[in-house]
């Protein structure tokens, strides 16, 4: 599915685990919007939700 179907949706739902994935969702959450981090044009959308686990822990040292 395309950057554009997702946009699309209604309602979004990005779910993270593990935290091999920090680093892209702490990208995706507080990086620009980027080509380089896909995830990041979701922050555009009006309705999208962010479930992470273990890697919400990371971010949080970071910030």
């Amino acid at each position: 599915m395309g950057i554009k179907g997702i946009m699309q949706a209604r309602h979004i739902l990005l779910l993270a685990s593990g935290k091999q994935k920090a680093q892209a969702l702490y990208e995706a959450v507080y990086g620009d919007i980027t080509p380089e981090v896909p995830a990041s044009i979701l922050k555009l959308h009006p309705h999208a939700a962010v479930f992470a686990e273990e890697a919400l822990s990371v971010i949080k040292e970071k910030s």
